[in-house]
């Protein structure tokens, strides 16, 4: 819903206006990652099952979505060398709740900001950012692709016994299975909004099967509409466009 309200709010604004609305709307959940980091480290916040819980005991997904939609409004808003900061606040925000689609979200923000800071500024920094993202960062990667390897595993969970690949997503194959059935059984008009008010009827835990399950053949309607955008995005700003690629992952 925070996503949702926040990319409708973006949608209606005119253009002019994305900025500073953008840098207004940043600070709040700036400040609470902020205090959220601080928390942690002073033993406030409760530790469950490898992750941080949000504040006020909420659930950690909540925080890192919060999170990486801050990253995106700062990115659209602040200076690449400041969002770059910011956002690493909010990466390691993240990473303390174990949010992980939150975390690659806030990273490959991150990286687009980096990169748009290399392309558009032609100084000695820029050169150096382009250099070791060119050279050093794949010559890293070929000498210690093993180590990496298991430091990204480590980070994202990939072999946790309770969180990795072997438990389908946390069970979540079982429900995208269940989805695409439903979208099976009614493909034209969808079996309707209050789909998933009964308890035994499980959310497929996806965007997609979800508007597919209810509204059938009529969710690509809506689904084209959000491409549509990225693509006026697109031709306007590849940088935004980047950042708004990014937050497709969660």
């Amino acid at each position: 819903a925070f996503t949702i309200n926040m990319f409708i709010t973006l949608s209606i604004l005119q253009y002019k206006f994305i900025r500073t609305y953008c840098i207004y709307v940043s600070i709040v959940p700036f400040l609470v990652a902020v205090t959220h980091i601080f928390q942690t480290y002073v033993g406030n916040i409760r530790y469950i099952n490898v992750r941080y819980l949000y504040i006020s005991d909420t659930h950690a997904n909540l925080g890192g979505e919060i999170a990486a939609v801050t990253a995106l409004t700062i990115a659209l808003s602040c200076r690449p060398a400041v969002a770059i900061l910011l956002c690493l606040v909010l990466l390691f925000d993240s990473y303390l709740m174990s949010s992980r689609a939150a975390m690659l979200s806030a990273l490959l923000i991150t990286c687009s900001i980096m990169l748009q800071y290399a392309m558009t500024r032609r100084n000695v920094i820029s050169l150096s950012i382009i250099v070791l993202f060119g050279t050093l960062v794949p010559l890293m990667f070929l000498l210690y692709f093993q180590r990496i390897v298991q430091f990204v595993s480590d980070i994202f969970y990939i072999e946790d016994e309770y969180r990795g690949v072997g438990t389908g997503y946390v069970g979540r194959e079982e429900r995208w299975a269940m989805g695409w059935r439903q979208f099976l059984d009614s493909p034209i008009v969808g079996n309707g909004i209050t789909t998933f008010n009964d308890l035994t009827n499980i959310n497929p835990h996806n965007s997609l099967l979800i508007s597919l399950s209810q509204h059938g053949v009529l969710a690509i309607l809506f689904w084209s509409l959000v491409l549509s955008a990225y693509y006026n995005i697109y031709r306007k700003n590849i940088y935004h466009f980047l950042y708004f690629v990014s937050m497709g992952v969660l």
